[in-house]
Formats: C-alpha cells, structure tokens, sequence
C-alpha cells in the first residue's frame, strides 16, 4: 500500500491539470483513506491534509468525495481526542449523524456504509467494543459493493475478526456466532495474503493469534502474536504493530 501512494497523488495533479476533477477528488481520497486505515501515518500531519483535501473536493463540486474526505477528518480527529466537528468548517450546518441519515433516505449506501466503519474503527480502537459490535451488526444493512477493494474496507474485515474473537471469548449463547466472524476473517485473510503477504501477512498472524488463544493454545497465540509483532515493524505497519 506504501509503495502506491505516490501514483495516487501524481493521478490527482494530472486530473488537476487536464480538468478532470471528479478524477482527481478520486484520487485524493483514495490516498487519503489509504494512509489513515492501511499505512499508519501521523495522524496530526494526516489531519491536516486530509482537511485540505476536503475542501479542495467541496471547491469542484465532487460531493461523494467531499463526504467522504471530511469522514476520514472526522476520524483522524476522533483518533487524537479533539471535540471538533468536521463538517463546520462548510456552510451546510451537518453532522457526521446528519450526513448518515441524509444519505439513508437517499440511499447512498457507500457512504452510509463508510461512516459505519469509521464508527466501528474509532469504537474498537479507543475500546468501545459494544459501540464497535453495534456497528458490526449496523453495517450488515450496507453490504459491500464495488468499493469492496478500498483499504479501508479490508481493514473492516480485520476489525470484524477481531471483534468477532473478543466476543467469543466471553463465553455467552451466541458464542458460535462471534466465533465464526472470527473465522470467516481469517479465512478471507489467508486468500488475500497469497496476492500481497506485504499487506496482509501481519493481520492474519494476529487473528490467527486471538484463535489459539480463544481455543486456549497458548504457545502457538504467543508465537503469532510475536510473528504479527514483527511482520507490522518490518513492513512498516507502526499502528497495527502497536495493536498486536
């Protein structure tokens, strides 16, 4: 994911150039997800550029892209504790639970679809695991469509296993139930690091992780906890290596 990014930006210039806009929003907010869900980067230098992307995609009417870049500021802002919402810096008086409702009785689902994510990243990551498992089950109105392969998305998966084992481990009726997220996000994460270990070796050794230790082995959880650990630090995943 690291290594593309640089194409993204040089997409948007050339998007700029020629006067393709809708091109070059695109571009933007791929980058822009990318970095915040899949690369880890500083998320006060990410904040600020995110913000400026989202204005830029207000400027040339690009509104999908617009709510989209101003939902990922909402998250690096939710991510550092600030109490600012990122939809007043524009003259529509919105709320990021605004925006969802909006786009609910419009039926943009991408978008009901990506605020329910970044819900749910923000809930686990700050440990919120109801508000987290609450999304879980809210996000199964909005399923994926042909956004299926943005970063964020795949991140989703990773997030869902991890919840999904929590879950389990709590040894209620429904155990089965969060089990077999479990599972089945192990299951996709073993097909998707046949095509890039790079990307996706770290959080399959982490789900396979939280197996053993729900099943109680725990010599095989410690050692791929350990192998999560090293895979994030050497292929320069600094957030996922702090969560392993």
């Amino acid at each position: 994911w690291q290594a593309g990014q640089n194409k993204h930006l040089e997409a948007y210039e050339m998007g700029a150039t020629t006067g393709d806009m809708e091109f070059a929003a695109t571009n933007l907010f791929q980058y822009a997800g990318t970095a915040m869900y899949g690369c880890g980067e500083n998320l006060e230098r990410l904040s600020e550029s995110i913000q400026s992307y989202a204005k830029r995609a207000f400027q040339c009417n690009q509104r999908n892209c617009w709510i989209s870049s101003v939902i990922l500021h909402q998250l690096s802002l939710d991510l550092m504790g600030i109490e600012q919402n990122a939809f007043s810096h524009y003259p529509n008086g919105m709320t990021e639970d605004s925006c969802f409702r909006h786009c609910l009785s419009n039926n943009v689902i991408s978008i009901c679809r990506f605020i329910c994510l970044k819900k749910k990243y923000v809930a686990f990551l700050t440990g919120d695991l109801d508000a987290a498992a609450n999304m879980f089950n809210l996000s199964k109105n909005y399923p994926l469509g042909s956004t299926g392969r943005l970063v964020g998305n795949m991140i989703s998966v990773l997030i869902d296993g991890l919840i999904g084992f929590f879950y389990a481990r709590k040894q209620r009726d429904d155990e089965a139930m969060w089990t077999q997220v479990g599972v089945d996000a192990i299951q996709t994460l073993r097909k998707w690091v046949k095509s890039s270990e790079w990307n996706f070796s770290n959080k399959l050794y982490l789900l396979e992780a939280e197996f053993y230790f729900l099943r109680e082995d725990d010599e095989r959880a410690r050692a791929s906890y350990h192998a999560s650990i090293k895979a994030a630090k050497e292929h320069r995943f600094v957030h996922e290596e702090g969560l392993a």
